[in-house]
């Protein structure tokens, strides 16, 4: 769910600041992956469940470059529990979707890191840059 309201704040961003950019969640399922292979119980079933990585990615390679996919919406697979299956844009809880608790985890997100998110600036003097953030910024943290 926090990668889902993250998602919806950056895309919540985008548009404030009208940016033309799009964020878009995804998830791979079950895929078979080496951050399973040191327990022996997860080598045995992904071999009977698992999708292999390179099926596990189509649902990232769908989200980055499928021209229906909007911003804020979801990819993964359309299998059983989304655990398997071709990609296709996945459904999000209202609470997942709340603008006000994903603008608090971006907050409590930048507090825990310290690290502030901000739009790349286009012009090279920040007093004349038409976007807000770069006006009102104290600090600047990586570009988005």
């Amino acid at each position: 769910m926090a990668r889902t309201r993250l998602t919806v704040e950056l895309q919540r961003r985008f548009e404030r600041e009208g940016l033309d950019a799009i964020a878009v969640a995804a998830h791979p399922g079950w895929t078979g992956t080496d951050l399973q292979r040191n327990a022996w119980y997860m080598r045995t079933t992904n071999v009977l469940f698992a999708m292999s990585p390179a099926r596990g990615a189509l649902a990232t390679l769908r989200a980055a470059t499928a021209p229906d996919v909007k911003g804020g919406e979801y990819c993964g697979p359309h299998g059983y529990r989304e655990m398997r299956g071709y990609p296709v844009k996945v459904a999000t809880s209202d609470d997942a979707k709340s603008a006000e608790d994903a603008a608090r985890l971006w907050q409590v997100s930048e507090e825990a890191t310290g690290i502030i998110m901000r739009p790349a600036c286009p012009t090279s003097k920040a007093s004349m840059c038409p976007l807000r953030w770069c006006r009102t910024a104290t600090t600047r943290g990586p570009t988005l």
